[in-house]
């Protein structure tokens, strides 16, 4: 069996699993973010990595290019959570974004499932912050699991990160300005597209300009 293969293998055995994981941050977000936080640290501790909490306060962290007022942030502190899992070595590493903060909670009445249940209807799962981006959190976590069900370490270190202040990129900022980074990155966000997760846009060093 392949490489990608085993992994494949291993993620379709933690279906129910999965799914479980991603149930439990969804239960999780009436309690806070840092709950969110601490629950996505323990996952990543227990897969053998190395996990940093780094502490940052949204309006002091800087920008190279400033697209937001510091009056539409946040004043409160935030705390990503930072995963390493240490490679073989002599590969490239790759590093993981994904955001644990969702809207606001509101409007509660309108929802036809319970919104911190992450109840499976006709092949969706419904849940508050799931596709903003619980989803992606879990997904990360859950990678790294299946790597580790396959028996495979790759070459290079992976670097996990659940990384708050989704609006302004604080987060993602502050993992960066300290010193946190890789050979290539994914951000784990569902697609706006429609098709979830199952489309991947790659972008390279000066295709975009913001």
């Amino acid at each position: 069996m392949s490489a990608p293969q085993a992994i494949e293998a291993a993620a379709e055995a933690r279906r129910d699993a999965s799914i479980t994981f991603l149930r439990e941050l969804i239960a999780l977000q009436p309690k806070g973010e840092a709950e969110v936080q601490a629950h996505v640290a323990d996952a990543l501790r227990g897969l053998g990595c190395v996990v940093d909490s780094l502490r940052y306060a949204p309006t002091e962290v800087p920008m190279r290019h400033e697209f937001a007022a510091a009056a539409a942030m946040d004043k409160e502190e935030r705390a990503s959570i930072i995963a390493r899992l240490q490679g073989s070595g002599g590969g490239r590493s790759l590093i993981f974004f994904a955001h644990p903060d969702g809207e606001p909670i509101t409007g509660l009445e309108r929802w036809k499932h319970d919104p911190f249940a992450g109840e499976i209807e006709a092949g969706r799962l419904y849940g508050w912050g799931v596709s903003d981006d619980l989803s992606g959190v879990a997904i990360m976590v859950e990678a790294l699991q299946a790597l580790k069900e396959a028996g495979l370490r790759p070459a290079g270190d992976v670097l996990v990160t659940s990384t708050p202040s989704k609006r302004h990129a604080r987060g993602v900022a502050a993992a960066l300005h300290h010193g946190y980074g890789a050979d290539a990155a994914v951000y784990v966000h569902p697609a706006e597209s429609g098709q979830g997760m199952q489309e991947v846009k790659a972008i390279c060093s000066g295709q975009l300009y913001f």
